[in-house]
């Protein structure tokens, strides 16, 4: 079980059930150009952001990340993404609130390639849409006094960010992804998110009902060309 994914077992098992979610806005008429990716790692889904897109409010991230050409983004518990070797009894401890954590992956070629195209879902934005996600992930973070990012530590797969929000049954890796596209735009709501599963279908349903591209827009692919990293191994 990776950093990631073992970040959200615990509060699964609890969750497992709960609420109904209500019907999910619409999308926005605008243009849609930029891509933006939901990747599964197990029980764990996180957001995939176009490096070369992200304007101000991320750019420190994109600084500790120069030559990727996107940015995994993804929400844990932060004792379980600290511990040099989690297990499922450190995953199990998610139950209980605590702080939280943003690991932040370099990727240097489509999710797809790292991750399987099952894992993957594509949904397009435009400028305004990817902003408001950016600021939603910059709100997540704790500051330093000078008003950087805290940064944690240097973890196997990735670099670890210290957050504002904590960590909770209702607030967990999934929910706050799901959270992060809707920031953006994407005609999907957090309630009913309890696991990757939940995530992944909801996000395949608003892509789904996704606009056409703009002409001006069309011909935009995937950011990447080149070999992305190895999937860590669950």
């Amino acid at each position: 079980m990776n950093g990631r994914a073992g970040a959200c077992l615990g509060a699964l098992l609890a969750l497992a059930g709960c609420a109904g979610a209500a019907p999910p806005p619409r999308w926005s008429p605008r243009a849609h150009a930029i891509p933006v990716f939901l990747v599964a790692e197990g029980w764990h889904t996180g957001i995939a952001l176009p490096a070369d897109d992200l304007g101000p409010a991320l750019a420190p991230l994109r600084r500790d990340f120069p030559a990727v050409s996107l940015l995994l983004i993804g929400f844990g518990a932060r004792n379980y993404m600290e511990a040099a070797h989690p297990g499922s009894a450190d995953a199990l401890h998610a139950i209980v609130p605590g702080p939280g954590a943003l690991l932040v992956t370099g990727i240097s070629g489509p999710p797809q390639a790292a991750f399987g195209a099952s894992d993957v879902v594509v949904l397009r934005l435009g400028a305004g849409g990817l902003a408001r996600m950016e600021d939603f992930v910059a709100a997540s973070l704790a500051r330093t006094a000078s008003g950087a990012p805290a940064f944690l530590a240097a973890t196997p797969y990735g670099r670890l960010y210290a957050t504002r929000i904590d960590y909770a049954l209702d607030d967990t890796c999934n929910t706050w992804a799901i959270a992060a596209l809707a920031a953006g735009g994407v005609p999907v709501l957090p309630a009913g998110v309890v696991t990757a599963g939940d995530a992944m279908a909801k996000a395949r349903a608003a892509a789904a009902s996704e606009p056409a591209a703009s002409p001006l827009s069309a011909g935009r692919s995937a950011p990447g060309d080149s070999a992305p990293p190895a999937r860590p191994a669950p």
